[in-house]
């Protein structure tokens, strides 16, 4: 072993922003010598070569990871074909699929404009897949509140690319999902909701890969088994009832998570862990602090599966062709087309992120082109609604303590 390779090496840091010439400029001014390094010490696992505060590192790892709770799970759909495996109606697909089974595949390219074929998605491929597996039309969550119609066998390839089974058959019968993102290219730490059907890879997040963890795990279709179990570590499951003094339902378990993660303090705290790693959630310290996140993610899992919502108070006050050609916010109004338009949206509303899509501004921005329902109008009413009383549940969490 060499004198050099018995030392271990320094690694130093700098940051530099603002424009090009900017940067050229302090280049050629300073030296390796001159540059006011910091020096890091980079901490196992992840060694990370840029400033990072890991102070609470030993606090936040006394909680338990969501990928050791529920550790059957997956990444969402990808399909290689999102414009065609997932339509806006149920009859779309319907003519799709109904094409696909009995049409050759040249005339199914030409009657539904599908394109050339791609190296992990041929229409061959999706035709042998619906023809010889049976399957099922389902709701997929495509983005934040924004749920298209598909048609899913459940095979490693075909009508899908990648349909992630077996994980994605429980996510067809009755079920609550958590959706969280593994790490995040963006300097946030939103990266988590709710769904009830099929989730899509981008469902969260254009810029990372969503799973999802079911809280039910359903037997197979030729199982002997015939009652579905919590996807509960049985260990953990068990701390959290010590920590509260009785036996919590699965429900009751998701429902702590999903509040806990709906902290602004919690996200603020443990900011730095939850952009390189599934979260890890803290053991209730007692049962009255577990009601209260509980109670916190019920009322948000509610909200965000949109059940029960209460009638609209944004209108949509002019008549006109209801063609959504933008996306415009102006003084409380969004416009959707030149004369029509929502009123009374709070800016706050428009702005609001979840994971990496502002949904108030993404759900309409994704319909450019379309003729809006009567069900769009509502629907779209009813996301903003939601998107404000999750703002104002998210900001009473901390304040009741």
């Amino acid at each position: 072993m060499s004198e050099q390779s018995k030392h271990t090496c320094q690694v130093f840091h700098f940051d530099l922003y603002g424009e090009r010439e900017n940067k050229y400029q302090f280049l050629q001014e300073n030296t390796l010598q001159t540059i006011q390094w910091q020096q890091l010490n980079p901490q196992a696992p992840q060694f990370f070569f840029v400033p990072k505060d890991f102070s609470l590192q030993d606090e936040y790892e006394k909680g338990f990871k969501i990928d050791e709770l529920m550790k059957v799970c997956n990444s969402g759909i990808q399909t290689k074909r999102d414009n065609f495996v997932y339509q806006y109606i149920q009859n779309d697909i319907e003519t799709i699929i109904n094409t696909l089974k009995n049409k050759s595949a040249e005339e199914c390219r030409n009657i539904l404009n599908i394109g050339d074929d791609g190296i992990a998605w041929k229409v061959d491929w999706a035709q042998r897949d619906i023809k010889q597996n049976k399957g099922q039309f389902a709701q997929v969550l495509y983005r934040p509140f924004d749920h298209r119609w598909t048609y899913y066998t459940g095979k490693s390839s075909g009508f899908m690319a990648r349909p992630r089974m077996p994980e994605s058959l429980h996510l067809l019968k009755e079920n609550i999902v958590l959706l969280a993102v593994r790490n995040t290219r963006r300097d946030m730490c939103n990266n988590y909701f709710v769904a009830s059907t099929l989730v899509d890879k981008d469902g969260i997040s254009s810029f990372d890969n969503c799973r999802f963890f079911p809280l039910y795990l359903y037997p197979e279709d030729d199982s002997l088994e015939t009652a579905r179990r919590a996807n509960l570590d049985e260990k953990i499951w068990q701390q959290i009832n010590a920590a509260i003094g009785r036996e919590a339902a699965p429900e009751l378990v998701f429902d702590y998570i999903y509040g806990v993660l709906h902290s602004p303090s919690y996200r603020t705290k443990y900011k730095e862990f939850l952009k390189v790693d599934f979260p890890r959630i803290p053991y209730p310290a007692s049962a009255q602090e577990f009601e209260r996140y509980r109670n916190a993610g019920n009322r948000l899992r509610q909200l965000h599966l949109m059940h029960n919502l209460p009638a609209p108070q944004v209108t949509f006050p002019e008549s006109g062709s209801m063609e959504a050609d933008k996306a415009e916010y102006r003084q409380g109004r969004v416009y959707i087309n030149a004369t029509q338009y929502f009123d009374g949206v709070p800016e706050s509303a428009w702005n609001f992120y979840i994971g990496g899509y502002q949904p108030a501004q993404k759900w309409l921005k994704d319909r450019r082109g379309r003729t809006l329902s009567f069900e769009d109008v509502r629907h779209y009413q009813q996301i903003i609604y939601v998107l404000q009383e999750t703002e104002r549940i998210m900001g009473e969490i901390d304040n009741q303590q």
